[in-house]
């Protein structure tokens, strides 16, 4: 718990750097952000199942403890460096009040975020179950997929200014709700089709819905919105925690992909009154959409 109290500072990177980028390019931002987020969890998964396959159990958290150095230095640098930005200050009997819509905003984030990671927590023993005589190791390498996936989806994103209906938020929730029904089939080819299918559609999504923050919110008040909105998120992080550990040990390891998918089938139902999107036209969406 005090590790987390400490390390929430991070968070205030987020707005900090959306409050220096005009927002035409905040798509763009946000993408190059996901990725290197993407990036720490293809290593994470790496040097997680690496650490498990051949060190104490203990030794992961020594792991932790190096990134944790590591952050330290380089937040030091661009402390001392002189590189920080001044951030765009009120006057102190200025109140900064919400943002409209950041509450319902946030009601939709619960739900992504609750249905994103439902799956996450039993996954490696999931795919071990399918696939016995796979390591810890090879699990980790299945269950980075989607971060993978990611990558490439950053490269279409950019290679398409205009985006196209791969990257709609309603296609990408359909796309997603299926590539969790084929992760929960059982069966190994399919299971790593759902994980390519569900890499594209979190990616897009995540960066969509990160989007529409700053889209609903002002520079002034974006850390205001953001820490608002982190706070719903991570409600849904632990109730999916939760709840995938009570699914699996009442129904088995398959079940969390199950309600993931519903869980994704609710935000596609609440999306449209939370942020309508525009109609399409010649196969792209009219405005521009990250």
């Amino acid at each position: 718990m005090a590790m987390i109290v400490f390390k929430a500072s991070y968070l205030l990177i987020y707005p900090y750097l959306m409050e220096g980028e005009d927002e035409a390019n905040h798509s763009s931002t946000i993408g190059i952000l996901s990725i290197v987020v993407h990036f720490g969890h293809i290593a994470g998964a790496v040097l997680g199942g690496f650490a498990l396959a051949y060190w104490p159990l203990e030794r992961a958290f020594l792991l932790m403890a190096v990134g944790d150095v590591v952050q330290i230095i380089v937040c030091a640098y661009i402390i001392y460096s002189g590189l920080e930005r001044p951030s765009i200050h009120t006057h102190p009997e200025q109140t900064i009040k919400t943002s409209p819509g950041i509450y319902a905003l946030g009601i939709l984030m619960l739900v992504f975020y609750f249905s994103e990671y439902q799956i996450v927590p039993f996954f490696v023993q999931y795919w071990q179950y399918i696939e016995p005589e796979h390591g810890v190791q090879l699990a980790a390498w299945v269950y980075a997929i989607p971060a993978g996936v990611g990558l490439i989806a950053l490269w279409f994103n950019h290679s398409n200014r205009q985006s196209s209906f791969a990257s709609n938020a309603s296609f990408c929730l359909i796309l997603g709700i299926a590539g969790l029904m084929l992760q929960g089939s059982g069966q190994a080819n399919w299971v790593l089709l759902g994980r390519v299918l569900f890499g594209w559609a979190s990616f897009q999504l995540t960066v969509r819905l990160d989007a529409l923050i700053f889209e609903k919110s002002s520079p002034e008040a974006y850390a205001h919105d953001y820490s608002k909105i982190n706070i719903f998120q991570n409600i849904g992080v632990l109730l999916s925690y939760y709840s995938a550990g009570w699914l699996v040990s009442l129904h088995g390891l398959s079940t969390p992909f199950w309600l993931a998918a519903a869980g994704l089938l609710l935000t596609l139902c609440i999306y449209p009154f939370i942020n309508p999107e525009p109609k399409l036209a010649n196969g792209r969406i009219a405005d521009v959409l990250p």
